[in-house]
């Protein structure tokens, strides 16, 4: 399943944020899963942050934050990381039977189905 951006103000209305391009959320399917932020100034300048949001991750494994100078960059990053983390928990996305009744991203590991709710 792609992964997609979509503004935070339009995820979550009711925070009444400011629609821009600027401050984005990363979803698998209807589920959030990270979020992408450009920060300006500071002693680094313009970059973009990103983050894995929906799970723990130790450190020591692999990334879940992390810089990069365009949006694109960080967008890869994102990606790589969050594929990686499956990889390593033996889990992989796929899409519900049903994504009217889905309230979450459905895993699949070791015969198992987990169910993430929102």
């Amino acid at each position: 399943m792609p992964l997609r951006l979509r503004r935070a103000a339009d995820q979550f209305p009711r925070a009444r944020w400011e629609p821009n391009n600027e401050h984005l959320v990363i979803l698998s399917g209807e589920t959030v899963v990270g979020s992408l932020m450009r920060q300006t100034g500071g002693t680094a300048g313009d970059r973009w942050f990103w983050s894995i949001t929906c799970v723990l991750i130790d450190p020591e494994e692999s990334a879940r934050i992390g810089w990069a100078p365009t949006r694109e960059e960080a967008q890869r990053q994102f990606a790589e990381a969050w594929r990686a983390w499956l990889v390593r928990t033996e889990l992989k996305e796929i899409k519900p039977i049903d994504t009217a009744a889905s309230c979450g991203v459905v895993h699949q590991a070791r015969g198992r189905r987990d169910i993430h709710r929102r």
